[in-house]
């Protein structure tokens, strides 16, 4: 169980092989996936990822693009999965369950979509110990452009 909930809003880009996540609240946090980079500004403390192939943050890095593309068959692939579907209620929900046991990353991932245009639109993610993290996709704008520096990774400073 959770000990508190944590609540982030901001802007969500996606492109091909990046991402970024620029947070409103907490202001000045920020997640930047840019092909084999993984950066993370968390309260003012940058992290940089490892995703060397077959590490447990490649496997989130692909887990993530993927999800936001919404390709279920990949994600599956990708972190050796079952998938079970419900199709009840308003979204195609598509639950994506690790097959091995996993002590980091997470276990279980849940997608809703949307019935009308097929748009993620909530992404739940679980880990191991019960935590888990909710994402709200609200307003989507699909094919236009995106200014590249949103995918500019930051330089640690020294």
């Amino acid at each position: 169980m959770m000990e508190k909930s944590v609540d982030s809003k901001g802007t969500l880009y996606v492109m091909n092989d990046k991402m970024s996540m620029i947070y409103s609240e907490p202001a000045g946090d920020f997640l930047v996936i840019n092909r084999d980079k993984f950066v993370m500004n968390v309260r003012g403390r940058l992290i940089e990822h490892n995703v060397k192939e077959g590490s447990p943050m490649r496997i989130l890095r692909n887990t993530l693009l993927l999800c936001m593309k919404g390709d279920i068959k990949a994600i599956e692939a990708e972190t050796k999965s079952e998938i079970s579907y419900n199709g009840d209620g308003k979204y195609h929900e598509f639950t994506i369950t690790r097959k091995e046991k996993v002590t980091r990353g997470y276990s279980k991932v849940i997608l809703s979509l949307d019935k009308k245009d097929l748009s993620l639109k909530i992404m739940n993610m679980e880990e191991p110990n019960g935590n888990y993290t909710i994402y709200e996709l609200g307003k989507t704008i699909y094919n236009s452009e995106i200014n590249q520096d949103v995918f500019l990774v930051p330089v640690k400073k020294k």
